[in-house]
């Protein structure tokens, strides 16, 4: 792998609350020095993101129903369509996991696929929180998020108590086989966890220490 392949892997991710707009351009800045496989902002910036990347290849990704997934269907939906309006081409959503292991996982299947119609062919990453599940629940929520349209399953907000684990990646690579690829996040901030990640069968990582991890990579990998 050279540097520039390690480089496409990632969403360069600024999901920080207190993030503002000199904040979303340096990471789109470093995004298209580096042609990241996409930016990740919340819904507020995919406007700005989408000017601060124009022309450079790399695509605006947002966050949907995030980061707990207590959003009802309209939302969800609306959210979506307007985020695709201002400039959103992926969208990373977060499961209602809590209400799932009551009322049942067809209710994850429901709101993926309320995401999955409204985001039309656009790529679509489904967060499962893999460290607040059982691998019994991981197994039903990962199917779950694959029939209801998921081309992506996703182990972690980055939010909850742990992250990105090389157990929970191989498990979810082995759920989605050749139905869904893998993205990790979640406490990802090395070159060596990012390897880890990826051997274990992630084909995305999700981090904001892109450029750490790449400048680190530098020792490692030819341009």
């Amino acid at each position: 792998m050279t540097l520039g392949e390690l480089a496409a892997r990632f969403d360069h991710t600024i999901l920080n609350p207190g993030a503002g707009r000199t904040d979303i351009a340096r990471v789109c800045s470093e995004a298209r020095i580096w042609k990241t496989a996409a930016v990740c902002v919340h819904p507020i910036w995919v406007k700005d993101a989408r000017v601060e990347l124009v022309e450079s290849g790399v695509p605006v990704c947002t966050v949907i129903g995030f980061p707990h997934g207590a959003t009802a269907y309209p939302a969800l939906e609306a959210e979506t369509v307007r985020a695709l309006e201002d400039g959103a081409s992926e969208f990373d959503m977060m499961i209602p996991y809590g209400i799932a292991r009551s009322e049942g996982w067809s209710y994850v299947e429901d709101n993926v696929r309320a995401v999955r119609e409204s985001a039309g062919s656009h790529i679509l990453k489904v967060i499962l929180e893999t460290s607040e599940l059982s691998d019994p629940d991981i197994r039903d929520a990962a199917n779950a998020a694959i029939n209801g349209g998921a081309d992506y399953l996703k182990t972690s907000t980055g939010f909850a108590s742990g992250g990105a684990t090389e157990a929970s990646v191989r498990l979810l690579a082995e759920i989605g086989g050749t139905r869904a690829n893998v993205k990790a996040s979640g406490g990802i901030n090395s070159y060596s966890k990012t390897m880890t990640m990826l051997r274990a069968g992630a084909t995305r990582i999700g981090t904001s220490a892109t450029v750490a991890i790449l400048e680190e990579a530098r020792q490692h990998l030819k341009r």
